[in-house]
């Protein structure tokens, strides 16, 4: 009895040590894929979107669910990937595991994922909570499985035996705002990891080279231009034109005038900062939005831009009329709008999109952001522009507060 009770024993122990672990996951330079450590997820087929990142999908500025960028040249946000078991030090293939979003963002969340129902659709938000597997955390593990020669993200946790979660393949899907949302999907969405780390080319050699080593997005069909990188129209409805002044003004004038510099003659503030008349007869400065990309005829929405105030006037507080803030993530006065910027540089990269909430659904609203990572180094995610009021003056600035909803206006 006791022999019978050893070979059974010691042939359970062999099969066990026969029992392979799964392949690791690997990155596109074919290193491991390892816990803690940041990684881009990108798109590389030209027009079909770029990297992972947070956005508002849902009509509000708040929560932020996981979509893919817009241009194929943004990376998106880094993320990490933490195992089940956070001793492993290596990610594996059909292992559950947290990913999770290393950015600030202006809305209180987690940034881990986690798969909620939204109007019928399971969609991936960031408001997931980190670790401790089991019933209670079910929908904030995913896997990553190999397909064809390169991976797809799952949803299929086996972290709660008595739970029967709905398994499937992650996907895009378009939101309602335009958005290219991450969701339970029939077309898997192939990905790859790149280290943040990684020697990135520039955008027009980086994609070409990529795109040979890295993976191939399979999803519903989408149109060359999304509803998200849209033509800017101004409060007539004409098409804004790029690198031409306007106005710009509220929504609704009783709340104040156009948006102006302050007045240096009268005061001893150098560089000029941003401001909102208050008096709402007057219509404020002219402002020339530039794009990054020279060649667009039209403003658009979702694009790196950088904002001139007009021609250079003598003495050193006009040495550049550019916009910049010098730390977005700073309080006041280090987060205030202020001229002394240079194009295509952190300081000064800014996009507009579109309002969330109109005032008016008969009017096109714009509202900015400040955008730092998109024209050099600084923080990877976008800041609301707002009104900052100090002493009377109503600063545009990063505040985190209700973004400055405002309009174009083409002088006559």
């Amino acid at each position: 009895m006791n022999t019978l009770f050893l070979v059974l024993f010691l042939t359970t122990i062999s099969l066990s040590l026969c029992q392979e672990s799964p392949d690791p996951v690997r990155d596109i330079d074919g290193n491991l894929l390892r816990s803690g450590t940041e990684y881009y997820i990108l798109s590389v087929v030209r027009g079909m979107g770029g990297g992972l990142t947070l956005g508002a999908t849902r009509g509000e500025l708040c929560p932020l669910d996981v979509v893919q960028e817009n241009q194929e040249v943004d990376n998106g946000l880094p993320l990490t990937f933490t195992p089940v078991n956070p001793k492993k030090g290596v990610i594996r293939e059909s292992t559950d595991l947290n990913i999770i979003f290393q950015a600030q963002s202006i809305c209180v969340q987690s940034n881990v994922w986690g798969l909620v129902k939204y109007k019928g659709h399971l969609i991936v938000s960031a408001l997931g909570m980190p670790g401790n597997p089991g019933q209670e955390t079910i929908n904030n593990w995913f896997k990553i499985r190999k397909y064809d020669d390169d991976y797809k993200l799952v949803y299929c946790p086996t972290v709660c035996s008595l739970c029967r979660p709905v398994c499937g393949d992650i996907g895009v899907k378009i939101a309602e705002n335009g958005s290219r949302r991450l969701a339970i999907s029939d077309v898997p969405f192939k990905v790859i990891s790149i280290k943040t780390s990684y020697n990135m080319m520039k955008p027009t050699v980086q994609i070409s080279y990529v795109l040979f080593l890295a993976f191939i997005i399979t999803t519903q069909s989408i149109p060359s231009t999304s509803a998200s990188e849209e033509v800017v129209y101004d409060v007539t409805g004409k098409k804004v034109l790029n690198n031409v002044p306007y106005y710009l003004g509220p929504v609704i004038w009783a709340k104040g005038g156009g948006i102006k510099l302050t007045d240096t003659k009268n005061t001893k503030v150098c560089p000029p900062y941003v401001v909102q008349d208050p008096a709402e007869v007057n219509i404020g400065g002219q402002f020339r939005f530039t794009l990054s990309a020279y060649n667009q005829k039209y403003l658009l929405t979702s694009y790196g831009l950088g904002i001139d105030s007009g021609s250079p006037k003598k003495g050193s507080c006009y040495n550049s009329t550019y916009w910049r803030i010098p730390d977005t993530e700073a309080k006041a006065p280090s987060n205030l709008i202020r001229t002394g910027g240079a194009f295509e540089t952190a300081v000064s990269c800014f996009q507009v999109v579109d309002y969330p909430k109109p005032t008016s659904p008969k009017v096109h609203s714009y509202m900015l952001q400040h955008c730092p990572s998109f024209c050099g180094a600084g923080p990877r995610t976008c800041f609301n522009v707002s009104l900052y009021e100090e002493k009377g003056v109503r600063y545009l600035a990063s505040s985190g507060t209700t973004p400055f909803e405002f309009v174009f206006q083409k002088p006559k």
